[in-house]
């Protein structure tokens, strides 16, 4: 299911978010019976998914519950996907203009509290293996 969202962000995010969004609503009720460390990735699905369909909400909660499961290391390869969800979170709060909005930002670390510059917005490329077609968000390691 996870790897199906995947696909239609890849190739259609806009056209797909609906959808996404009940998929995804189901497979967090799957780990919640699992329970299989998988928590964090599905939260990065759930804000990459919510990029596309400009929910700043769904964004910000998502990526949030995602990196205090990362930091907490309740999964594996929790320092790479960490650096991968800080990427993802400063484009997305640049882009949606979340720095702006009076969310709390505590949770992050102190660089990572400051939107992108102009300049970097516009040729920022995420640096993770499997990215979105854009290539400016990074998508889960499952």
């Amino acid at each position: 299911m996870m790897a199906e969202v995947m696909a239609n962000i890849q190739h259609t995010p806009e056209k797909s978010y609906y959808y996404n969004t009940k998929i995804i609503g189901d497979v967090l009720k799957m780990q919640q019976l699992l329970n299989n460390h998988i928590l964090g990735d599905i939260l990065v699905l759930k804000g990459v998914n919510a990029y596309y369909g400009k929910n700043l909400d769904d964004v910000y909660f998502s990526f949030k519950e995602a990196y205090k499961n990362f930091s907490e290391g309740k999964t594996t390869r929790y320092w790479i996907k960490k650096n991968l969800l800080e990427e993802n979170i400063q484009y997305t709060f640049t882009v949606l203009g979340i720095y702006k909005t009076g969310y709390d930002l505590s949770f992050l670390p102190v660089e990572c509290r400051q939107p992108l510059a102009l300049f970097e917005n516009e040729q920022f490329k995420a640096s993770g293996i499997q990215r979105t077609s854009d290539l400016h968000l990074n998508l889960p390691l499952i």
